[in-house]
């Protein structure tokens, strides 16, 4: 039964959940190293973390620094951020 409602943050050190149970009120906190290399493992790591499975999640909410902190340090590969006005000027 679904009855979870968890959020995670991956950062640049570690990955962060919180994680709600709707039937008994009970909330679990977890940290783990982040992976930067794999976020996917990052994700697996902190969900084995608190024990919970995926099946019993009806929420995940997920956000990351990963993206901010290399644009921050001007680190990472290059990219560019498509919306409507780099879409018009034919550069995406």
């Amino acid at each position: 039964m679904s009855n979870h409602l968890v959020g995670i943050g991956i950062g640049g050190s570690f990955t962060d959940i919180v994680s709600s149970n709707l039937q008994t009120d009970a909330v679990t906190y977890a940290k783990t190293h982040t992976h930067p290399e794999d976020l996917i493992r990052s994700l697996r790591d902190v969900m084995g973390a608190i024990g919970v499975p995926s099946e019993e999640v009806s929420v995940l909410r997920h956000s990351t620094t990963v993206v901010i902190n290399a644009i921050l340090t001007l680190s990472g590969s290059k990219t560019v951020l498509c919306g409507p006005a780099t879409q018009r000027s034919g550069k995406c």
